[in-house]
Formats: structure tokens, C-alpha cells, sequence
């Protein structure tokens, strides 16, 4: 009887030309872990009975990609950014300065002392001399 490991050891298209043969519908579009289990159910497995692992390469084994060659300019933007992860690692282990935490007064006094907090007072007395005209 097959096993998962058995019937795992062979491409999808094996699966699917074994599953034509025993005139089971509906499989066209699975994938291979969805055949796997179309052909483990007990109405089909004893329909399966005479496939025997696979010799030789495996389907499960993984597929080793040759690696692309970098041209001169890809290489030159790797080394650049390289060298700016180190100079940031760097830098967080310098322990740079952290921030002030700065109080609402502060922030009040930057804004007053500062040309649009001139012109926000300027704004609020004029808003104020016209409410008093308007009340007498």
C-alpha cells in the first residue's frame, strides 16, 4: 500500500497520470499535496497499491538555484549599502545622545518667543480690542 512518504517521492505529473488511469474526476487543477490526500482516502488507496518509491532523485528534494551574477554597478550599490548598515549599527552602539523630553512650557515659550508666536499674539489682542469696541 502506498504511503504519503511513497507517493510524495514522485513529480505532480505522475500523480496525475496514475489518477487518470483509475478514472477518478475532479483533479485536474490540485496541487500535489491535494492529490497526495485524493489518493490516501480509503475508497482510493488499494487503487494505488503497485506504486513503489522512487529511485534515484527525489521530488521533495530541494531545487538548488545557481546564484545570479552581479554586474559592477550592483555590486557597487551592495557595498554601499553595507557599509551604511554598519555605520548605523555603529552609530546605536556609540549610544548616541538621546532626546530632551521637552515640557509644554518650553514648547509655549518657543512658540512665544518665535515670529508666527509674535503673530498669533498680535492676532489674539486685535481679536480682543474688537470684542471691546463691539461691547461699549
Amino acid at each position: 500500500m502506498p504511503t504519503p512518504a511513497i507517493l510524495n517521492s514522485h513529480p505532480v505529473s505522475v500523480l496525475k497520470k496514475e489518477i487518470s488511469k483509475t478514472n477518478i474526476k475532479g483533479y485536474s487543477k490540485m496541487n500535489k499535496p491535494e492529490l497526495i490526500v485524493l489518493m490516501m482516502k480509503v475508497e482510493n488507496k488499494p487503487r494505488f497499491h503497485h506504486i513503489k518509491m522512487r529511485e534515484g532523485k527525489s521530488a521533495a528534494a530541494p531545487k538548488v538555484v545557481a546564484e545570479k551574477k552581479m554586474t559592477k554597478e550592483e555590486k557597487q550599490w551592495q557595498q554601499r549599502r553595507d557599509r551604511l548598515l554598519r555605520e548605523r549599527e555603529a552609530g546605536r552602539k556609540k549610544g548616541k545622545k538621546k532626546q530632551k523630553s521637552i515640557t509644554l512650557e518650553q514648547v509655549k515659550a518657543n512658540l512665544a518667543n518665535s515670529y508666527s508666536g509674535k503673530m498669533f499674539k498680535a492676532a489674539d489682542e486685535m481679536i480682543k480690542n474688537s470684542k471691546s469696541k463691539n461691547v461699549s
